[in-house]
């Protein structure tokens, strides 16, 4: 039993390294350029000119860094959607987002990072199925905005002080042998853990590699976590202390970082600040005093030495129960802590703070103390070459900010082909480049036009409506930004609404008539209405409210009002090559076995000012007959116009469509038969009504009025209609 133990652990060791290896040689192939250039061109040859690194990145004065412990799921649903902008469900509203600019007169969201860890004491993955926590995929979004991770453990496990012989890893799915705390454990299973659920990406969205955390945040603050971090390769240990002992000594860590001296490359620690509701409140520790902190941080540095600071909460509640802060702070309060920071530091008020998650910070100084820089000056033309061949190759981002100190004017910047993303001031001398695996320069605008253009791509209701909230968050300067997304949002034409049904039969338990107005068959784009109508003298309820393939509600419903006396189970194309999906060509309802009574469904809900397509799709894959061709056809009907016939045998593809079809009473009945009433099949598996406005009437004429005025001219009158069938006016009046 130790022997497969032992094997275990070996296989999970070589897994970790063939993980990292791969990372490694992702990040590598990155910065395999060393030596990058970048041309200033002045508009006239300099007296001097001068290039020097910016302390943080965009030249701001501060760096600060919020921090969600645990996992929980307010830091996805409420953190994120917040500062990166985002439809929030638990708070059921929208966000633009919080920014400060990169200098150069873009917007750059906040950013932060999570304390995470995997399972729970009963080794439950905590990010499947479980509400109160992040998913797995939401992590991944976050991610892909920027966001670090940082390692808090497999378990997030730390030894109790009360009981130090506690026994661990009982039924752990990693393997690991029952026994003592083993924090190399800990650290190393989150990684695997990591790799298999979370990606890193380029600008394009290709997975590159998978996600390793090389940063530690102590869980509970456990100081046994220290020596095997930094011995096991984390570069940072993070926690709510200022001592931390490892490698035989303890080291005093500061509240804050600071960023003109250069910090460790394998021993970084850092103090954070534990932001929750009772320390700011009366009898608490700091009352009033939650902008304290970073409005401190402002403070020291606005002279030549600048700042990092972090802080971090677990929870983000709108209770006002205490009970159920859980360690954690309210939206207000939280809220009005990142709505001062926008306002006082970043894009409405000084901008000059960077706010960032930890890795990016601690990123952003290993490239600046490991690259060095070089420049040559030559009549009017200024080359600073940058060599990174002494940077960190398993860095997550890569980026500097320079500034040119000159006595002329700059006139062009070119940076050739060695930057993923560049941005610059020409007035300033400010120059921000970035050569990572992604640059994360999505904002405001970048959202606003992805989805006005998605919008414009689609037509779709529903996607206007939502492009039209986030061009409404927009707070730009210039306003005719704004303007112009309103304009193409007004100038899309919304085709008339189009439903699909799915219509599914064979049910014989009323307890299985599962009719929905959302559905998803795979791989249509559209939204799908499942509506069943039973066997036999089963008739299913009414599907009331249909949703159109927009998922927008309407009046339309359904009703079964004569019955299906079957259900075949097709066989489906196993390919989707029908003209609907796989699963909509399965499960139909049928007419058969001699039925001469045509099953029916009625439309209702429908407006009597419109007129509407039906058509209809049947499909079986039983045998076809040779020898009865009127077997494998059936008959359709529709209110108010002549049958149509469809070969349904083996049909994928055809459909029959009955056009202009005008509502009786806001009704439409379809009728389904079999052709051969002897034996057939009348089949029905799907149905497609889309609406079309009534044309204004035309060719009106009316007699000219009856009563003349003597020695008047006797003017015949023409009206002229405009408009809709929904809408219209005739000119002059009728008399």
């Amino acid at each position: 039993m130790r022997i497969a133990k032992f094997k275990g652990i070996l296989f999970l060791f070589m897994l970790i390294t063939l993980v990292f290896s791969n990372i490694l040689f992702a990040l590598d192939r990155v910065k395999a350029d060393t030596n990058k250039i970048i041309t200033i061109t002045f508009n006239t040859a300099p007296t001097s000119a001068n290039v020097t690194v910016a302390p943080l990145k965009y030249n701001k004065d501060f760096a600060f860094s919020y921090v969600f412990d645990d996992g929980l799921i307010a830091g996805y649903d409420v953190a994120f959607k917040y500062m990166n902008g985002g439809y929030s469900d638990y708070l059921g509203q929208y966000f633009g987002g919080l920014y400060f600019t990169d200098g150069a007169g873009n917007n750059v969201p906040f950013r932060g990072g999570y304390a995470f860890y995997a399972r729970n004491s009963n080794y439950s993955d905590i990010h499947i199925n479980t509400p109160s926590y992040i998913t797995w995929n939401q992590l991944q979004e976050t991610v892909d905005n920027g966001w670090n991770i940082f390692n808090h453990g497999y378990t997030s496990a730390s030894v109790p002080a009360d009981n130090p012989d506690y026994v661990y890893y009982v039924g752990d799915p990693g393997g690991h042998v029952t026994g003592a705390l083993d924090y190399d454990y800990e650290l190393s299973q989150l990684n695997v853990e990591m790799a298999n659920h979370i990606s890193l990406k380029n600008n394009n969205g290709d997975i590159i590699a998978p996600l390793q955390t090389t940063q530690v945040i102590l869980p509970n603050g456990d100081a046994n976590y220290i020596q095997p971090a930094f011995d096991g390769g984390f570069t940072s240990v993070y926690a709510q202390r200022e001592d931390y002992f490892f490698d035989g000594s303890t080291s005093i860590a500061p509240l804050s970082t600071n960023v003109s001296s250069a910090i460790s490359p394998n021993r970084h620690i850092m103090q954070r600040w534990f932001d929750y509701e009772t320390r700011y409140l009366i009898g608490g520790e700091y009352p009033g005093g939650l902008f304290d902190r970073v409005d401190q941080l402002a403070a020291n540095s606005a002279g030549a030495d600048k700042y990092w600071g972090q802080s971090f909460t677990h929870q983000i509640t709108t209770s006002s129960f205490s009970g159920d802060w859980n360690g954690g702070i309210t939206f207000n309060s939280w809220k009005s802590l990142m709505d001062h920071i926008e306002n006082n530091y970043g894009r409405f008020g000084s901008d000059n703070a960077w706010v960032a998650g930890p890795e990016e910070i601690y990123d952003y100084m290993m490239v600046k103390q490991n690259m060095s820089l070089s420049q040559n000056l030559v009549d009017n033309v200024l080359t600073i070459e940058i060599d990174t061949s002494n940077v960190p190759n398993d860095l997550k981002f890569y980026a500097l900010s320079l500034l040119v100190n000159s006595d002329a004017i700059i006139s062009s910047i070119n940076y050739g082909s060695d930057f993923s993303y560049h941005t610059h001031n020409l007035t300033t001398g400010l120059i921000n480049v970035d050569w990572g695996l992604n640059s994360y320069v999505g904002n405001d605008i970048t959202r606003v036009e992805s989805l006005v253009t998605a919008a414009e791509s689609s037509k779709r209701q529903s996607d206007i409506d939502t492009a039209r909230i986030y061009v409404d968050l927009l707070t730009t300067d210039p306003v005719s930004i704004k303007t112009d997304y309103i304009t193409r949002l007004d100038a899309i034409e919304v085709p008339l609404r189009t439903w699909y049904i799915k219509v599914r039969g064979g049910v014989t338990n009323p307890d299985n008539c599962y009719s929905t107005n959302t559905a998803t068959f795979s791989p249509s784009v559209y939204n799908w209405n499942n509506f069943y109508v039973g066997k036999g003298a089963l008739v299913c309820g009414d599907l009331i409210n249909l949703k159109d393939s927009d998922s927008q509600t309407s009046t339309l419903s359904l009703s079964n009002t004569a019955i299906f006396d079957g259900g075949l189970q097709s066989v489906a194309t196993g390919d989707n090559s029908g003209i609907y999906p796989d699963s909509v060509l399965i499960n139909s309802p049928s007419v058969y076995s001699a039925a001469e009574t045509p099953a029916k469904i009625k439309i209702y809900g429908l407006e009597d000012v419109k007129t509407y397509n039906i058509k209809l799709f049947g499909y079986t894959s039983a045998s076809l007959s040779t020898s009865y061709p009127t077997r494998n056809y059936t008959d359709y009907s529709v209110t108010g116009q002549s049958i149509q016939s469809l070969m349904v045998v083996g049909n994928i593809s055809e459909t029959v469509e009955f056009l202009d079809v005008l509502p009786v009473n806001g009704e439409i009945e379809v009728s389904v038969v079999s052709q051969n009433t002897a034996w057939g099949y009348g089949m029905l598996n799907a149905m497609e009504i889309k609406e079309n406005i009534l044309e204004a009437p035309s060719n009106l004429s009316y007699a000219s009025p009856n009563v003349y005025t003597k020695d008047s001219a006797i003017t015949s009158l023409t009206p002229t209609v405009t408009g809709l069938g929904i809408t219209y006016s005739v000119s002059p009046a009728l008399p």
